[in-house]
């Protein structure tokens, strides 16, 4: 309860003016369609293709617009319904995980021990307020897990396929806790007496059939709409495989740590590296050698499964990153999933250790308290990193709301901050990304904005064209507005009337 407060208290103090990404554009947009037209279309990313408004999403599952649609019939719009959502996750996850673990690491301080570090890490701290799927991911693997280590029934198999299934087909990275879920079945067959096999059989079984209830209606409509069971695909990565690793492990101490000095040294110096190396490995050594006779039977199917999930999970992180380029790279979201089992194994390690060695890592982890604090308490961990931020976000949406948020459904719309009009104004907005404004053309990365213009002009037929650029985003900066007389005259030439010249805004229309 403290915990789940404390939580409270951050999401009320550390809330962000604007808890939203592009990614909650996709799922808040689709959610609505669902409700009002009974389809999951999406806005395509970019300003091409011009003559097509709405198309099928391949990168995210259904699941989450499912959901939101589903508490949007009660009368809440899915812009406050995701928020809620990922708040509510949050909150409840301190249960959720002293009941899944508490068995697991027989006793009830090493169990508040892995909620308080879990719940107070970095990732989730930063993540816990937007209306993402993140948060609520991690709740739905966790009571999966739940159901098969504490109740072992066929019933909570059954249970945990339904859950596991969910949680699959709201986030695709999910699909680790699918294939840990495979193996934790075969080991727990293996581990099991003669005569108890055929329960753990009926168990496994009523699991498979809890998640396919779930996986396969999604599946067959993957294959029914793109012609593939999983449609996922992005442009190649520009990112190979020993930066990702290092990437991920940068990310994975900092969350583990709360210190981003700590986390960066582990990972891009060989001292750190080998040090990791060698703590991983000695780890392995010893439960293989000496731990896994100490631990109980509960124990030792919590420790079992929290290992192959962790493994699984960072290998599929790292892999994808490596196969697709993101837009972004491997950062504090995509590791945050993971901890929680990766601080059981540490706890139930450390209770089998000789007193001195207890002793060490008791200070080890108050250390690791003080640095969630120090974490926690600075609200620069959980603002935008980008200077004015916020004020060009709200002088985004103020400058452009009657250009934009006015206009008649059958007008093109587009702007650098598509996924704020889109959010608030649900308009068909897309996205203008790779400007170079610097004099009025490109002078290094990036298009200029003519060749945006006409790159508009020349892919929208027969339609009037309305865009706004606005300073904070993608590739327009304080000082590049207004632009010249020469460039607005230019643009004049090729048809388009500038509505609006100042540091604020250009707003731009092409009548037809």
């Amino acid at each position: 309860m403290a915990i789940s407060l404390l939580i409270a208290a951050h999401l009320y103090f550390y809330a962000p003016i604007f808890p939203y990404s592009p990614d909650s554009a996709s799922y808040i947009e689709r959610a609505r369609n669902l409700k009002s037209a009974g389809n999951l279309l999406d806005i395509p990313y970019g300003v091409i293709p011009g003559d097509v408004d709405q198309i099928e999403n391949h990168l995210f599952p259904v699941g989450y617009p499912l959901v939101l649609a589903a508490i949007s019939v009660l009368g809440v719009d899915p812009k406050v319904a995701s928020v809620a959502i990922g708040n509510l996750s949050s909150l409840l996850l301190p249960f959720m995980l002293f009941w899944t673990f508490r068995r697991g690491v027989g006793n009830d301080s090493m169990a508040l021990a892995i909620v308080g570090l879990s719940v107070l890490a970095p990732g989730l701290l930063t993540n816990a307020p937007y209306g993402l799927t993140d948060v609520f991911s991690l709740l739905l693997v966790v009571a999966a897990v739940g159901c098969v280590l504490r109740l072992e029934t066929a019933a909570g198999w059954f249970l945990a396929g339904i859950l596991a299934g969910v949680a699959y087909s709201v986030r695709n990275a999910n699909l680790a806790l699918l294939a840990a879920l495979a193996l934790y079945a075969c080991y727990y067959w293996k581990s099991s007496r003669q005569p108890e096999r055929h329960a753990v059989v009926r168990c496994t079984l009523a699991g498979v059939c809890g998640v396919s209830l779930v996986v396969l209606p999604m599946l067959l409509r993957n294959f029914w709409v793109f012609g593939a069971m999983n449609p996922y695909q992005m442009e190649p990565s520009t990112i190979g495989l020993v930066e990702n690793i290092r990437t991920y492990i940068e990310a994975l101490m900092k969350d583990v740590t709360a210190c981003k000095e700590c986390a960066r040294f582990i990972a891009w110096s060989i001292p750190g590296l080998l040090t990791i190396f060698w703590a991983f490995f000695f780890a392995f050594f010893w439960l293989y050698r000496f731990g896994w006779q100490l631990m109980g039977k509960s124990q030792r199917n919590a420790v079992f499964f929290s290992g192959v999930y962790f493994a699984l999970g960072s290998c599929l992180v790292i892999l994808a990153r490596t196969r697709y380029q993101w837009g972004e790279p491997i950062n504090l979201r995509h590791v945050f999933q993971y901890t929680p089992f990766l601080f059981l194994i540490m706890l139930s390690i450390m209770q089998h250790l000789s007193c001195r060695m207890q002793k060490f890592f008791t200070l080890v982890l108050f250390g690791l308290c003080v640095f969630r604090a120090a974490y926690a308490i600075d609200k620069a961990n959980f603002v935008s990193k980008k200077p004015h931020f916020y004020a060009n976000l709200q002088n985004a949406l103020s400058s452009g709301r009657d250009h934009l948020c006015s206009a008649k459904p059958d007008v093109f719309l587009a702007s650098n901050w598509a996924y704020l009009f889109r959010i608030e104004c649900d308009v068909r907005a897309r996205q203008i990304e790779g400007l170079n404004m610097r004099d009025g053309g490109p002078t290094g990365p990036g298009a200029s904005l003519m060749d945006i213009i006409l790159t508009i002009q020349n892919n929208v037929h027969k339609r009037p064209v309305r865009v706004g650029l606005f300073p904070g985003s993608s590739g327009v900066d304080e000082g590049d507005l207004p632009i010249s007389g020469s460039l607005q005259h230019e643009l004049s030439r090729e048809g388009w009337i500038v509505v609006q010249n100042t540091s604020n805004s250009l707003l731009l229309e092409l009548p037809r």
